[in-house]
């Protein structure tokens, strides 16, 4: 166990938090952790959260979590690059926001599902509740930034040299659809929908969004987690299953990334501008890709 004398500004801290959207999270994401943020020093903390990025004291920020600290494997002398861009951020933290559902939705179609009962129908609630949250922040002029994205941007933008000294790797870039920038997951949903014939026919037919609510939600996850739990959800993900999701999703996905493309300032021509999504946002980075990075090494759990 470790204290605020150990930290050291620019450390990043990984959350295992305790609320059912974060055990999906670690589920789809494939690690233990589902959140990110960044040690400012001083007992201060950034984190990007539902009311922005903003600054929030140690203690609160750990509260409630188990939360382990990580540090650069060759961290330069000055971290001032890498903490004087989070506070830049911080200044217009504002503009931004972050929800857990975002980070889920994002998941659901960017990563393989891991269990071949995974429902339909609860995707397509996150997918739809997703969507209506991008809805209300770009009536707000508000970007989304995922947690793990804001600790990235704090470090992939320190310093623009080359070599970069505060460059986090990110380990098993997945192979590009669209774009040599693009991380998506070759046999996720997205990536099989980018190359459906019919994507324009799928994009213009009428689809009920309708969302549900965050308690419903829930409680389906909750519903599904004791199943995985008692043994009864496992095997694997066949051609045929991810077919016959991608049939009863595929309209609930293109909405969900045309309103993430949307609240980003993107509007691409055509339907295949779903394949655009990490190119339009080319630092999507998730708080398990931080966890499996070879660019950071554990310093210990914060008391």
């Amino acid at each position: 166990m470790i204290t605020e004398r150990d930290l050291k500004p620019g450390d990043v801290f990984l959350y295992h938090g305790h609320s059912i959207l974060g055990w999906a999270i670690r589920l789809l994401d494939g690690t233990d952790v589902n959140h990110a943020a960044i040690y400012l020093g001083d007992g201060k903390v950034g984190e990007a959260l539902g009311q922005g990025v903003v600054q929030t004291e140690l203690a609160q920020s750990v509260q409630g979590s188990a939360v382990r600290a990580y540090r650069h494997v060759q961290p330069p002398a000055d971290m001032t690059p890498v903490t004087g861009e989070a506070q830049a951020i911080l200044k217009d933290g504002h503009s931004y926001a972050y929800d857990q559902i975002l980070l889920l939705a994002l998941l659901s179609i960017t990563r393989k599902l891991p269990l071949p009962h995974l429902m339909s129908g609860l995707l397509r609630g996150i997918l739809d509740k997703a969507a209506s949250i991008l809805v209300q922040l770009a009536h707000q002029n508000r970007k989304p930034m995922i947690c793990s994205e804001f600790v990235y941007r704090c470090y992939d933008q320190a310093l623009t040299s080359d070599p970069a000294p505060y460059k986090i790797k990110i380990a098993g870039s997945l192979k590009a659809v669209g774009t040599s920038s693009s991380r998506i997951d070759p046999e996720s949903l997205i990536a099989r929908l980018s190359a459906t014939p019919s994507l324009d026919a799928v994009a213009k037919a009428p689809v009920d969004t309708t969302p549900p609510s965050l308690e419903k939600i829930e409680k389906d996850l909750e519903d599904f987690k004791k199943k995985v739990d008692s043994g009864q959800e496992k095997g694997i993900v066949t051609d045929v299953i991810l077919t016959k999701v991608l049939e009863e999703l595929s309209g609930h996905i293109v909405n969900f990334v045309w309103n993430y493309l949307a609240a980003l300032g993107k509007s691409p021509a055509t339907s295949k501008g779903i394949a655009d999504i990490f190119r339009a946002q080319p630092d999507f980075v998730t708080p398990g890709d931080l966890f499996k990075s070879p660019s950071l090494d554990g310093v210990g759990q914060i008391a």
